[in-house]
């Protein structure tokens, strides 16, 4: 995800602090389902789009509405993208490790998604262009 976090106002979290947010986003993902993600319903039409002369009014939208949705952590990359993949112990007669896909994986890449897909949305089409080089991560 792009890192859309500030870096002019000093803001650190303690580690317990940051097991708190951990903690906070593994319940979250914990409670979703594929079919009860985040939609693109739920997240507000941001008005007025960011433009060159607006950028403090639009960071305030958007984050009052991600904190309205818990994504905090995931906007500012607190929490960052679990791995595809998990190591599993099997349950049959070897008890061998096996890589099974890694369900947070997907739930988080989802999300991701969506907030990129709706940032983008909430940008002005006169600095469009300013972000369309910018990198997303796949």
């Amino acid at each position: 995800m792009a890192d859309f976090s500030s870096n002019s106002s000093p803001h650190h979290k303690s580690n317990k602090d940051l097991v708190q947010s951990r903690q906070k986003h593994n319940s979250y993902l914990s409670n979703l389902t594929c079919s009860t993600t985040i939609s693109s319903n739920t997240l507000p039409v941001i008005n007025p789009k960011l433009t060159r002369d607006n950028h403090r009014f639009w960071k305030s939208q958007i984050l009052f509405a991600v904190g309205a949705h818990d994504l905090e952590d995931h906007l500012t990359r607190l929490i960052s993208c679990p791995t595809p993949f998990i190591r599993v112990q099997s349950a049959g007669p070897t008890f061998e490790v096996v890589k099974k896909p890694n369900p947070e994986f997907h739930l988080w890449k989802k999300t991701d998604k969506l907030l990129v897909s709706w940032l983008l949305s909430s940008i002005s089409e006169s600095i469009f262009s300013l972000f369309w080089s910018f990198s997303f991560e796949e």
